[in-house]
């Protein structure tokens, strides 16, 4: 099960506009059909323009909850050319795939910046999240009948107020799903690969760290810097259709915004090949850079603490002296001095190291096959990069995903390799219903139209495939 919300804009004046679509997908069908967004189940859609609340999305889940109870007790009878006769077929919920809001919504869970369970899986708390031993994962693991028995009490609270109390204290809220008597809430609900890795941690090193932190710059017209040395490599860099390809001038505006199979693409392909060279060629460059910062962070800060004993002197003189405004008020020209900044290390020589233990750690998790044996040496060196990444740039530069994604390999052992459960899925179908013809309605009758395009767009489809030559 996936649910996802998606904007669409008829005009780039007109106001934002936000649909959500929950789809299922069955997971007997092999790889190469379960993956083609014909053969989604869509369920329902939420009418815009805003998203709903986790309360209020509940009462579209329970329509989907009492299909999946009887299609679990009582199953369905189809008939079939082998089995004339019928043959009963039962359907159980096998997990909930999506972005990390989405999935607190439709499990009852909470979002990052609860203070006591900020985790979906784990018992840690906001201050420890980006702690050693949660970046090792060593807090105890939650448990699904407890959050259960957590979400029946909410659904019992008679007002709001109560509810807001007991949702700040234990981080759950009532969910449909609680119904489902074989649905482990917190080991069947899956912290999304794609979201967590890729459009997470990935891009949270390249893109804030480097990019932002002018680790990588862009080239002058008088001498070729970082970027300049990248978007030589990939313009000469061969690679098949099938493994994807950066924008030739990434890392700069006109390169765009990476998506989550380019930055799948960079992590495994074409950083660890480019990265350490960069870095051997301008390391010590940015050292030298940061020197002289740290000689004019000097001369600044002695300048500083001279305007700031003058500023403060004058504070201390009495009432109508000369540093006063006409009605004998402080002359707002006379503010308080600010302190310089410290300067930053531009390049750190350990990041290529860092680097290649996360691309290497994503090699083993992001394959189409895992093999088992290799899964603890690959949540070692995802350990040893969240480590280092917290040591190397401090804890305030550190996100909710580095924490979630210490969860992946118990993932991985439940539901196989990622390519059975991550959300490219889903951001498929949203693609296939954005490009659908809505005839410029509104409200919810855009969803409506979206949703008869795709059916009708699915039954040819099927009829088509049912033709032989």
């Amino acid at each position: 099960m996936s649910l996802d919300w998606f904007g669409r804009k008829t005009s780039v004046y007109g106001p934002s506009y936000s649909s959500g679509v929950l789809s299922l997908c069955v997971s007997n069908l092999p790889r190469a059909l379960r993956y083609r967004a014909e053969n989604l189940l869509v369920c329902f859609m939420t009418p815009g323009p805003k998203e709903p609340t986790g309360s209020q999305l509940q009462n579209y889940m329970r329509l989907v909850v009492d299909d999946l109870l009887q299609l679990y007790d009582e199953g369905i009878i189809y008939h079939t050319p082998a089995y004339p006769q019928g043959r009963r077929v039962r359907v159980v919920l096998l997990g909930v795939v999506c972005d990390h809001p989405a999935m607190c919504k439709l499990s009852g869970f909470a979002d990052h910046s609860h203070n006591n369970a900020p985790c979906s899986k784990c018992h840690v708390s906001q201050d420890d999240l980006f702690s050693d031993e949660s970046l090792r994962n060593e807090f105890a693991a939650r448990d699904g009948e407890a959050h259960r028995q957590r979400c029946y009490e909410d659904n019992e609270l008679l007002d709001n107020d109560a509810h807001t109390t007991f949702f700040k204290e234990h981080g759950a809220r009532w969910t449909e799903l609680a119904r489902l008597p074989y649905f482990d809430l917190v080991r069947q609900t899956i912290i999304d690969p794609m979201h967590n890795l890729l459009l997470g941690i990935v891009k949270t090193q390249w893109y804030n760290r480097w990019i932002q932190n002018s680790a990588l710059r862009a080239s002058t017209d008088a001498r070729a810097r970082e970027l300049d040395m990248i978007h030589k490599f990939l313009a000469s860099f061969e690679a098949p259709l099938w493994a994807g390809k950066l924008p030739l001038r990434v890392g700069e505006p006109a390169g765009g915004s990476l998506t989550a199979d380019e930055y799948k693409f960079a992590a495994l392909t074409a950083w660890p090949i480019i990265i350490p060279i960069v870095w051997q060629t301008f390391i010590n460059e940015s050292d030298k850079d940061f020197e002289s910062a740290q000689k004019r962070h000097l001369k600044a800060q002695e300048k500083f603490n001279k305007d700031f004993m003058a500023w403060k002197s004058r504070q201390e003189l009495p009432q109508g002296s000369a540093n006063m405004g006409k009605r004998g008020n402080r002359s707002k020209e006379d503010a308080e001095p600010k302190p310089p900044k410290q300067p930053n290390v531009r390049m750190q020589r350990d990041e290529p190291t860092n680097l290649l233990r996360l691309s290497t750690a994503l090699k083993i998790f992001c394959g189409s096959s895992v093999q088992l044996e290799l899964l603890p040496r690959a949540e070692v060196l995802l350990q040893e990069y969240l480590l280092e990444f917290k040591r190397m740039y401090g804890e305030g530069s550190m996100k909710p995903n580095f924490h979630w994604a210490v969860h992946l390999a118990q993932q991985i052992k439940d539901y196989g390799p990622v390519y059975n459960f991550w959300a490219f899925l889903s951001e498929r179908l949203n693609k296939v219903l954005k490009s659908s013809n809505s005839n410029n309605w509104t409200g919810g009758q855009v969803e409506i139209s979206m949703m008869r395009e795709f059916m009708r767009a699915a039954q040819i489809d099927s009829m088509v495939s049912g033709f032989t030559c």
